[in-house]
């Protein structure tokens, strides 16, 4: 659909505030302005409802100047290839666990962002990450200072992924005077982290993770959870365990990698539950906010909502529309070596070929998207989070099963979405407007 909205069939009825009301279909309808622009909503019409509407047409309208899109880069810097955990799910194991390790090289490091941010005039996110970034504190504190010092304008932020194990008085110093944003690896409790998450020795990490996490807190560093959901039954636990250890508003749940490899029946049943959960947490915190309670969210999931609420073109509240705005490779997202060797994408780390053709096809996912009418507001997947031989079979055997797994489970999730949307568009939309 597009602003060509006299096109439409259906009914059509005026009002006194707005130009006119069309009826496309018998669950859609859209309010014009009378300055022609326009609104849909995907939902069926009750004109006992106009005024709230109306209301909520403003105040979507109102948040179009914050959400304009601005220029931005950012790069994943492979600071440190080791790592002194072995999770077992680890999507970057086989560059841990290598003999030869590409050696830090801060000057190098910095050289590349340096260059590469050039190429923006707008925000430039430095996201130190590993192995375990924290391996190589002394070379990120010189690549912190020299990028700040060399970048134009006061717009360089820093972040990085950690599991906060390593943490020193020394480390808490580069944090605070960089103003690094942190990520903390933590699966939830004790017995859900420690499952997953241990140390060379095999022994249990969740204590000093934690007991790092709440010195960073304390000292002030801007820092975050992180954790990856293995049992989805318990995405609700693990969010929980955060709001009442650490009183956290924003926590951030993912769900497993898929590398291509996984059996089939086994991953739809992980995704169908791991979406369930989301959308009932999603609904929970909806109707915790609207109570007048703490505005909390599960980071992940909130973006999904802002964007199917929020995307493209503001007017638009609808998954019919179209014009995916396809991948960042190569544009506003760069990986960058320990070497300073800057590769179009940090997933493509792990191949073996990174030429154009290998490249074009991850980027456009194999052409596997573009006649989906979901493509604008799908949370969509990572191509190069899969293993290098899934996506060759992908692309020339079209073998899709794990992909069609994704697919549905985010169709699923845009669909409760909007479930949730018609069910309480005010409080759904103001809940997304705060994100």
């Amino acid at each position: 659909m597009n602003r060509q909205f006299g096109v439409l069939s259906g009914r059509v009825e005026r009002t006194n505030t707005w130009a006119q009301v069309l009826h496309p279909a018998h669950d859609q309808f859209v309010l014009v302005r009378p300055d022609n622009s326009w609104h849909l909503f995907d939902q069926a019409y009750v004109s006992v409802d106009h005024e709230l509407y109306e209301k909520h047409s403003r105040q979507l309208k109102s948040l179009s100047a914050p959400l304009k899109r601005t220029p931005q880069v950012s790069m994943i810097v492979f600071v440190s290839e080791a790592c002194n955990l072995r999770c077992d799910y680890c999507k970057v194991s086989s560059m841990i666990t290598a003999p030869n390790k590409i050696q830090t090289d801060a000057k190098a490091i910095a050289a590349a962002i340096q260059t590469t941010a050039e190429g923006t005039i707008g925000q430039v996110d430095v996201i130190f990450y590993g192995g375990e970034p924290l391996l190589e504190f002394e070379a990120i504190d010189e690549i912190c200072r020299e990028v700040a010092a060399s970048v134009v304008g006061n717009r360089v932020a820093f972040s990085m992924t950690t599991n906060g194990t390593l943490l020193t008085e020394r480390m808490l110093e580069i944090m605070l005077n960089h103003r690094i944003c942190v990520g903390v690896s933590i699966d939830g409790n004790p017995l859900t982290h420690n499952a997953h998450r241990v140390n060379l020795a095999g022994r249990d990490t969740h204590a000093r993770a934690v007991a790092n996490y709440r010195t960073m807190k304390k000292a002030g560093v801007e820092c975050g959870p992180i954790s990856v959901v293995t049992d989805p039954s318990k995405l609700e636990k693990v969010f929980d365990y955060f709001v009442t250890e650490f009183d956290e508003t924003n926590i951030h749940l993912k769900p497993l990698e898929v590398r291509g490899s996984e059996d089939v029946s086994w991953l739809k049943d992980y995704f169908e539950e791991y979406v369930d959960c989301q959308l009932r947490l999603l609904s929970r915190c909806v109707s915790e906010f609207k109570m007048g309670q703490t505005r909390r969210c599960e980071t992940r999931t909130a973006g999904a909502v802002r964007n199917v609420l929020l995307s493209g073109n503001l007017d638009v509240l609808s998954c019919h529309t179209s014009g995916m705005q396809g991948c960042s490779i190569g544009q506003e997202i760069f990986g960058i070596e320990a070497n300073g060797v800057r590769i179009p994408c940090p997933n493509v780390k792990k191949y073996a070929r990174k030429d154009p053709i290998f490249i074009k096809i991850i980027e456009t996912r194999g052409g596997y998207c573009d006649e989906c009418s979901y493509k604008q507001i799908c949370p969509s997947f990572c191509l190069a989070e899969m293993d290098e031989k899934f996506i060759e079979g992908f692309n020339d055997r079209g073998e899709t099963g794990p992909v069609d797994v994704l697919c549905a489970s985010n169709r699923r999730l845009v669909d409760g979405i909007f479930r949730l949307y018609r069910e309480d568009a005010i409080a759904v939309t103001q809940y997304a407007a705060i994100l």
